[in-house]
């Protein structure tokens, strides 16, 4: 793919709505009072208890379903909090990822749409379970994998611009794996372009920009407003008194 910035649905128009709306894996449902001049952001009914669990999450690691609950509820906030424990969730759920656990017909009963086959046949391809695959099937199932995590991970809460610049830059990455690579070398892989992005491209940089604002931005004296509540801010303030 190429640069520059993917572009956000616009939610005020009905054809864009009803794809996502499609795509869902857990339904939402629209908030009754709607603020017209946010009409082009995703406006939900907050979750009801155990909404994020059942029939339709069958197959989900824990480790998402957990996170998304956790969105759900607000109590991760921040897009630097969110981004980081997204990427420690993939990190647990990746090393489960296997795609020779199914029985040899699963993909057939998959393409067959056997109504009585589909919910079993469904929930193993969540897991990135099908049968029949081979070392040159372990990109794609990893790339389906993650969508499906990714998708969930929206339905409870909209992503933040940088939980969207690292799924890019995942997928990307399995892009790049060999054809013929084995399991565990793509989970090794996935793992270590995952954790080397938190700390190059999330915590790093946080810990540079704290201590360069708190060595040259704040002196002694200063009267300092701030509007909400940055971590990255409250960190330079922090840096900056404890200097």
């Amino acid at each position: 793919g190429g640069g520059g910035e993917e572009k956000r649905p616009q939610f005020d128009d009905p054809g864009t709505k009803a794809k996502q709306r499609k795509g869902q894996i857990v339904k939402r449902v629209d908030a009754e009072r709607v603020i017209p001049f946010l009409s082009h952001l995703p406006q939900y009914a907050p979750h009801a208890g155990g909404v994020l669990l059942g029939q339709h999450t069958q197959g989900i690691h824990p480790a998402i379903l957990e996170l998304g609950a956790c969105y759900a509820a607000g109590s991760i906030r921040g897009a630097s909090a969110r981004t980081a424990a997204l990427i420690e969730a993939f990190c647990v759920a990746v090393q489960s990822f296997s795609i020779q656990s199914a029985p040899h017909s699963t993909t057939q009963a998959t393409a067959s749409s056997s109504s009585a086959a589909a919910p079993a046949a469904a929930g193993v391809e969540q897991l990135g379970l099908l049968n029949g695959s081979t070392s040159q099937d372990v990109r794609r199932e990893l790339d389906r994998t993650v969508k499906r995590w990714v998708q969930f991970v929206i339905d409870c809460r909209a992503m933040a611009v940088p939980m969207g610049n690292f799924v890019r830059h995942l997928r990307a990455h399995i892009s790049t794996l060999a054809p013929d690579i084995s399991e565990q070398d793509a989970r090794d892989s996935m793992l270590a372009f995952m954790r080397t992005f938190l700390h190059a491209k999330l915590l790093a940089p946080q810990r540079i920009i704290s201590q360069t604002g708190a060595e040259s931005v704040v002196n002694d004296g200063d009267v300092i407003m701030t509007i909400g509540r940055s971590a990255l801010v409250e960190n330079i303030l922090l840096a900056a008194a404890g200097a």
